[in-house]
């Protein structure tokens, strides 16, 4: 599909709905040897109303780009969309169908994370305790989310991702800020994650830009 369409486009366009987003995102496209894929040029875009923003008017934002990018990618938070008790495939359907019918026919995908963008953090990897101030503590760091009540025994990461890391910052008194999920964008392996969010994500990447 790519060789269709004119060589002077830029790769991809990227709708997400907040400033961490963005940063997680510019790191992670960057990797594109982790990811499978060629070296991609692309812009990053932050809705100005944020997640119900992305899932109501991404159409609208996006459509006046659709002769300048090749692809396009909406990402928003499930939580605070403004919708949470739709299905996630019924959320990105909905946004997939509008973006179709306004110039990114084909061309785009929309992702939802569930419940937000913090689930893509945790991992067990000494990279996130680095990350979030907890340095050289990962078992101290997954010890305390469990006295805590953030991990149950049975969980391998939060059931309110953004609320357990939030506190975990305030624990060491580091402020949140997107610097950290620009980090683990850049430092967290790509190859192990299975959060269903990125797996689409990734899945589309590579099958747009092939390396």
């Amino acid at each position: 599909m790519t060789g269709e369409l004119p060589q002077n486009k830029k790769d991809l366009i990227v709708l997400v709905a907040d400033k961490n987003m963005e940063a997680a995102m510019r790191s992670v496209l960057t990797r594109h040897e982790s990811l499978d894929v060629r070296q991609l040029s692309f812009d990053i875009y932050v809705h100005p109303y944020h997640d119900p923003g992305c899932r109501l008017e991404s159409h609208s934002f996006l459509q006046p780009f659709s002769q300048n990018y090749l692809f396009a990618v909406v990402m928003f938070d499930r939580d605070g969309c403004g919708d949470e008790d739709s299905p996630i495939n019924e959320l990105e359907s909905y946004v997939e169908n509008l973006l179709s019918n306004h110039g990114w026919n084909n061309r785009s995908c929309t992702i939802v994370i569930d419940p937000e963008l913090e689930s893509w953090v945790w991992k067990n990897s000494p990279h996130v305790s680095n990350s979030i101030g907890w340095e050289n503590r990962l078992d101290d760091l997954y010890l305390w989310l469990r006295e805590h009540g953030f991990i149950r025994e049975n969980e391998t990461r939060p059931s309110h991702p953004k609320e357990a890391l939030e506190a975990a910052l305030r624990k060491v008194k580091k402020p949140r800020s997107s610097s950290i999920y620009s980090e683990l964008g850049a430092k967290l392996s790509l190859k192990n994650c299975v959060d269903p969010s990125f797996l689409k994500l990734k899945s589309h990447l590579q099958s747009w830009f092939s390396s």
